[in-house]
């Protein structure tokens, strides 16, 4: 078994009527996943984006457009497919957190890759 470290992703947004407002905080878990060599896995990755915000009420959208998988600092594959929440924010300084459970599919081939040796990152930009 080889280890995929999953990096947590510094530049996170959530979007609202087309202008970007920072997520504060994204954390991921588990922190570390075990990929099988050399054949097809399937990971399960919980991603928790936090939003602060002192303004009044509004309707959000926190969203990632896809996840990446880099080995030896090249993408390699594009598992995850796009994660979107809309929710009423309460604003007044309220934190907000929306959680985003995925489940991925490491190929065969992308499995190899990470079994090479190379560090292997699941990246992720909210």
């Amino acid at each position: 078994m080889k280890l995929i470290h999953k990096l947590l992703i510094c530049l996170a947004f959530a979007f609202w009527g087309g202008l970007a407002n920072a997520v504060d905080t994204v954390t991921v878990s588990p922190g570390t996943l075990r990929v099988t060599d050399n054949a097809v896995s399937t990971l399960t990755v919980r991603w928790r984006a936090s939003t602060t915000d002192t303004g009044p009420p509004i309707t959000l959208t926190t969203s990632s457009p896809n996840g990446v998988i880099i080995v030896g600092g090249v993408v390699v594959a594009t598992p995850g497919g796009p994660l979107s929440q809309t929710y009423a924010y309460a604003g007044g300084g309220v934190t907000e957190t929306r959680v985003f459970v995925e489940r991925i599919r490491i190929s065969r081939d992308v499995a190899a890759l990470i079994a090479s040796g190379a560090p292997a990152t699941y990246e992720r930009t909210f």
